[in-house]
């Protein structure tokens, strides 16, 4: 099972598979939480290629036009995401999450999350 958030806003890039994300889930509610970018596995550190290359693209797009795809937690209690820009002009597509393997920030990890 997985849930779709329409509002969510990016706080900080934790390391190349881990961002902080402020969701809001409705009715006044947010949380805040550390998510781990599903189906991929990137360089662990905060001064990484990859996180470079997630903060300047969080700071770019902006709060309006993330979209986020959470699945179950991982093993460290870190929910799986996978992110989405919601501009037609976004870099080869939608997902982040390939967008990172594709110019090869990240390698793609196969983990069970649907």
């Amino acid at each position: 099972m997985s849930y779709i958030y329409r509002h969510i806003k990016a706080v900080r890039v934790v390391d190349g598979d881990t961002v902080e994300l402020q969701i809001d889930t409705g009715f006044h509610n947010t949380f805040m939480f550390n998510f781990r970018l599903a189906g991929i596995n990137a360089p662990e550190g905060k001064y990484t290629e990859t996180a470079k290359f997630l903060r300047e693209l969080f700071d770019t797009y902006g709060v309006s036009t993330l979209i986020a795809q959470t699945y179950k937690p991982d093993k460290y209690g870190r929910w799986l995401v996978e992110l989405f820009s919601s501009e037609q002009s976004f870099i080869n597509g939608w997902s982040i999450n390939l967008e990172l393997v594709s110019k090869g920030l990240a390698s793609p990890y196969m983990e069970k999350y649907k």
